[in-house]
This record gives structure tokens, C-alpha cells and sequence, in this order.
């Protein structure tokens, strides 16, 4: 995924798209997530969550009592030993 690919290539009917784009200059790589979320639940992107580039988070209002937070990330050759993982 890189800012070459547009959502309208990659977006599914029904579903929320959430992107994090490779550099251009970088060969492959790059995330996307996608969300099919009914449509009295809201789902917003969340930024800044762990500390590898190539990740995308969104957060799921569930209720007045709780969210739900999913994400996905491209760890490239780096160890899991340096990433840190929010629970």
C-alpha cells in the first residue's frame, strides 16, 4: 500500500477502510484495515499506538462503557523484542 493505491481500488461495500500507507520510495508494505461495523456503532481511527511505522489502529464505540480497539502492523524484519505492544 502506498499513496499510489486510491481507497476506491481497495474498498469493499459496507466497510469502513482504515490505511497506513509505505513510503513511495519503499518497495511493498504498507497496512490496511477493514471494518464492517453496524451501523449504530462508530468506528474512528486512533494514531500513535506502539512504536513501529507501518500500523493502523481504530477504536470501536461499543457502549457507554467500553471500547473495543483493533489494529493491525507490518513488524518488516524487526524484532519483537524492541516493539512495544499495548494491551
Amino acid at each position: 500500500m502506498d499513496e499510489t493505491i486510491s481507497d476506491v481500488e481497495v474498498l469493499i461495500d459496507g466497510y469502513d477502510l482504515f490505511r497506513c500507507d509505505r513510503p513511495i520510495k519503499m518497495r511493498g508494505g504498507g497496512v490496511i484495515l477493514l471494518l464492517h461495523v453496524k451501523k449504530e456503532l462508530q468506528a474512528v481511527k486512533v494514531e500513535g499506538i506502539g512504536d513501529f511505522p507501518e500500523q493502523v489502529w481504530c477504536k470501536i464505540c461499543v457502549g457507554s462503557d467500553y471500547d473495543l480497539l483493533i489494529g493491525v502492523g507490518h513488524l518488516q524484519s524487526r524484532p519483537l523484542a524492541r516493539t512495544t505492544i499495548v494491551s
